[in-house]
């Protein structure tokens, strides 16, 4: 019986070490572990959209849509045309769905044209957006935290 329990403590220790060494800052190297490979990762500029080339890389484009003149934006000028997005995503037929804390909070684009806006009264603070394998568009509202489940048909 003491040496079972001796093996399930020795066990737990060992766990607990691996998962300390997995999850320090350096990924484990300072403890002697392998850790991760020291590759830097680039990312876009924060004020403009990525886009995926044929090379599969990514490359920044600031025009992948066009925004209607008359579209109400409640963020103060000099502010962002698009106002304040909070999350985008895309369906499988290549829709993006772009969430904003605006009146019309959901526009939908494809090929950078816009082809519907909706959700007009619907938040108080939308938060997030997903569009799920059935088609079916997830949105949060994280004042009421509500989640919404909308049929894109």
């Amino acid at each position: 019986m003491k040496k079972a329990c001796a093996l399930v403590f020795a066990a737990a220790i060992a766990v607990i070490g691996i998962r300390a060494v997995a999850q320090s800052p350096d990924g484990g190297r300072a403890a002697g572990g392998r850790g991760r490979a020291q590759t830097p990762i680039v990312y876009p500029k924060p004020d403009a959209s990525a886009v995926r080339s044929k090379s599969g890389q990514w490359k920044v484009s600031d025009d992948w849509a066009t925004l209607p003149a008359g579209l109400k934006v409640e963020t103060p000028a000099p502010g962002p045309p698009w106002g304040v997005v909070s999350a985008a995503t895309s369906d499988a037929k290549g829709v993006i769905y772009v969430l904003r804390r605006e009146e019309i909070p959901i526009l939908a684009f494809e090929k950078g044209k816009l082809i519907k806006q909706f959700g007009q009264g619907l938040y108080k603070w939308p938060h997030g957006i997903r569009v799920d394998r059935a088609g079916y568009l997830w949105t949060i509202d994280g004042e009421d935290n509500i989640v919404y489940k909308m049929d894109l048909s």
